[in-house]
């Protein structure tokens, strides 16, 4: 059961997970298990956050918990045969729908994506903006034959990929996504790749954990309990397209909406696909740390 009381608490004195970990002294996880009710504080972590929040145990739902005990969420746990189960499953949907499903059938055999690809650092929110400069850099071009996997790496797995209507913004997102999860079936440690269409979002303007947590469990039909799990213990990496076919009159909430998300869990990798010329026409700029500017496709 979800810890609500520490969560608002959390909330009310105006600290992000992040925070509020950083000073009790613990991992960010620790600290999301503890508020999604899978991990009870041990007795001195209960004692610095009453002191750090203000308030008591009973105020914060930590009377009466058992010590460092982890409640029964048996999928949670990599090790556990059905965890592992349903991860190998839900890897299997996403190849099945979007590899097998698309890519294959989207490319001839053999075919290489050949990648005219630059850097555009003034698309992105750029904290260290007025100390260094870099957003007034100009575009920077990558080399002739990066692939969209080392784009990934070498962004430190959080990027914003724009270009034109036809310049394989969702075929480098699904080769992507095929890498990806190579590396996740070769390392159970690694999150699950997962696409998501930003469309639907605009429907209930959620947050991005709570929208995906519907998506899961409406397009890859995994169970809530689940998907909530997936979600708040940071097992899903987000592949975002379509922040251009969310309403225009909804699209810079979208783009705060992530900004937020990404004040929570800003170590999580995340990719975001748009067309270049709505993003740009945009009031604000996504908080990723390099935005990638497409140029029309050449295939060989």
């Amino acid at each position: 059961m979800k810890n609500e009381k520490l969560k608002n608490a959390r909330k009310e004195r105006g600290f992000t997970q992040k925070q509020l970990a950083t000073k009790v002294g613990v991992a960010l996880v620790t600290l999301r298990r503890w508020e999604y009710g899978s991990l009870a504080p041990s007795a001195d972590n209960r004692a610095r956050l009453c002191q750090i929040l203000g308030k008591a145990e009973s105020e914060l739902g930590l009377a009466d918990l058992p010590d460092e005990i982890t409640a029964a969420i048996p999928f949670l746990s990599v090790r556990s045969v059905q965890g592992d189960e349903n991860r190998k499953t839900m890897m299997g949907r996403v190849d099945t729908l979007w590899i097998s499903g698309v890519l294959d059938h989207s490319l001839a055999p053999g075919t290489l994506i050949h990648l005219c690809v630059r850097e555009q650092p003034d698309a992105v929110l750029n904290p260290w903006a007025q100390s260094v400069q870099e957003s007034n850099l100009p575009p920077q071009p990558l080399s002739a034959h990066t692939r969209i996997t080392q784009v990934y790496d070498d962004t430190d797995r959080a990027f914003l990929l724009l270009g034109e209507p036809g310049a394989g913004k969702t075929t480098l997102l699904l080769e992507l996504t095929r890498d990806l999860l190579s590396r996740a079936k070769a390392d159970e440690t690694h999150p699950i790749p997962v696409v998501f269409n930003l469309s639907s979002w605009g429907q209930k303007r959620q947050s991005i954990e709570a929208w995906m947590v519907e998506e899961l469990n409406s397009k890859y039909q995994v169970p809530h309990r689940l998907a909530e799990a997936w979600v708040h213990s940071n097992q899903i990496l987000p592949l975002l397209d379509g922040l251009d076919e969310v309403a225009e009159i909804h699209r810079k909430e979208c783009v705060e909406t992530i900004n937020a998300y990404r004040k929570e869990y800003g170590f999580l990798p995340m990719v975001v696909c748009c067309r270049a010329s709505e993003y740009l026409s945009l009031g604000t700029r996504i908080a990723l740390n390099k935005a990638i500017a497409i140029e029309p496709l050449t295939l060989r």
